[in-house]
């Protein structure tokens, strides 16, 4: 009984009589389409008015955009700034592995870093010229090696990072 008071007050204060012969009444007078959309539409409104589940699907679009950006991290393990140099290493040595990879991108991090701050004639961030290079390279097939030594061939020169420091964080081959 308290469910039907409920509809009653929402239809806008009908009897109580009403929604007893509403449902047999409803086909004689042709309105039978209105009390049950008028129900329909007062059992949607009185979740919508709690707060927990309005709570939820606000919360669930949260949730879902931030698994949509931890799949596109997933995905894509790298620095992003990496990606096209890495799509043609790639291209280039369907088989390599991971670690080599993520050698290339220590000698980007540590190439950035001491390159942090340093601007070109044109006012483009430093590094942008390293990884130019080394994409040069590595569009001529350059192995992972020579890679890193295009990514670094500027911060021993230009910064205090010198060739002992690299020899000892990427070895001769590198160096």
């Amino acid at each position: 009984m308290p469910d039907e008071a409920h509809p009653l007050t929402a239809r806008g204060g009908n009897d109580t009589s009403a929604p007893a012969s509403a449902p047999s009444g409803a086909p004689a007078h042709g309105n039978g389409p209105r009390p049950s959309a008028e129900a329909a539409s007062a059992r949607s409104e009185r979740p919508a008015a709690g707060l927990t589940p309005a709570r939820s699907s606000g919360s669930s679009s949260r949730v879902r955009a931030r698994l949509a950006r931890l799949g596109v991290q997933r995905s894509t393990p790298y620095n992003p700034v990496l990606e096209p140099l890495l799509r043609i290493v790639r291209g280039n040595d369907p088989k390599i592995d991971s670690s080599g990879l993520r050698q290339i991108e220590r000698a980007y991090q540590v190439a950035e870093r001491w390159h942090r701050g340093q601007k070109r004639k044109s006012g483009d961030p430093y590094i942008t010229h390293p990884l130019a290079v080394t994409t040069i390279l590595a569009e001529l097939g350059m192995d992972p090696a020579t890679l890193m030594a295009g990514l670094l061939h500027d911060t021993v020169e230009d910064t205090e990072y010198g060739l002992d420091t690299l020899r000892r964080d990427f070895g001769d081959q590198v160096a």
